[in-house]
């Protein structure tokens, strides 16, 4: 007991016995944090890269109907109905499968936030 208050006056701090189970239990709930932060890190560095992806493809067929419309005014032909059709069909694909991979992902990032609750 002397050898304890002796370290507690020497460094100002008290000192406390932990048991060896409780030591043990804090090292596994901090593995198991890291692990989760390390997932949620990777989900969000996919969900940013999802977001990247959508927003380039988007815009560069955004370009291509402003491209094909002002290329089919210039000739003359201001009816852009079919060419509408056709490009908006090309786009709801690709449109389609990114929302469904950033919603996946939104629900990945969703239920890693909730297991810290």
């Amino acid at each position: 007991m002397e050898a304890i208050r002796f370290m507690e006056n020497a460094y100002g701090k008290e000192m406390r016995g932990y048991h060896y189970t409780h030591v043990k239990r804090l090292e596994n709930q901090v593995t198991h944090l890291v692990k989760w932060l390390t997932s949620s890190n990777e989900t969000i560095k996919k969900l940013r890269k999802t977001c990247y992806y959508a927003v380039r493809y988007m815009n560069s067929y955004s370009a291509q109907i402003e491209n094909t419309i002002a290329a089919r005014h210039l000739k003359g032909q201001d009816n852009t109905k079919g060419v509408m059709k056709t490009a908006l069909a090309s786009i709801e694909g690709p449109t389609q499968r990114l929302r469904y991979i950033a919603m996946k992902f939104e629900q990945c990032l969703e239920a890693t936030r909730n297991s810290f609750w």
